[in-house]
């Protein structure tokens, strides 16, 4: 497959993350708070959810681009390793740059962030997965990464730490909020 194609790709699965990971954002809610899907979607509003929004509709359609075109590609694996990672690197640390800076966060600035994550992660796939260098020698390694990443998106949805990466900050509390009736 050529580079072209795999723009494509890219292209679609950028719309295609973006538009899924936001209805991540209220799935677990729509859903009746039915446990299973607090894996993959936000079950509060803090920064971690939100990471969660666009790592596993990144991570899903990634499978899919795998068996699309991805078996052929020498660094395909490594490519998505490098981007399912961008996506908590630029959320969390803009996030709390935003906030030591301009000390405070509109709904419509962490839009932007997600999108521009998810935007970001993309070229980072298109450009390793494209790239005429080898790095298929770091594919157990990104093996090894990819289950850590998923590993802590699974642990920390359950079992947060009390750290304000963790915290809602709407309710102050952290993991599965309690249904209020």
């Amino acid at each position: 497959m050529n580079s072209r194609k795999v723009l494509k790709w890219e292209i679609a699965g950028f719309f295609i993350i973006s538009l899924v990971g936001s209805a991540f954002h209220f799935c677990f809610e729509w859903s009746g708070y039915f446990k299973p899907l607090a894996l993959f979607c936000a079950v509060n509003e803090s920064v971690w959810e939100h990471v969660k929004m666009g790592f596993w509709p990144a991570a899903f359609f990634a499978i899919i681009e795998y068996f699309a075109y991805g078996k052929v590609k020498k660094n395909f694996i490594i490519a998505k390793t490098a981007a399912l990672y961008m996506i908590p690197l630029v959320i969390i640390s803009v996030y709390y740059l935003l906030e030591a800076t301009i000390g405070k966060h509109s709904v419509w600035i962490d839009i932007a962030l997600f999108i521009v994550a998810i935007l970001i992660s993309q070229w980072i796939s298109y450009k390793v997965t494209t790239s005429y260098k080898d790095y298929s020698g770091y594919k157990i390694l990104s093996f090894v990464f990819l289950l850590i990443i998923i590993a802590a998106f699974s642990l920390f949805t359950f079992y947060p730490p009390t750290m304000e990466l963790f915290k809602d900050p709407a309710t102050g509390g952290y993991g599965i909020i309690p249904i209020k009736k």
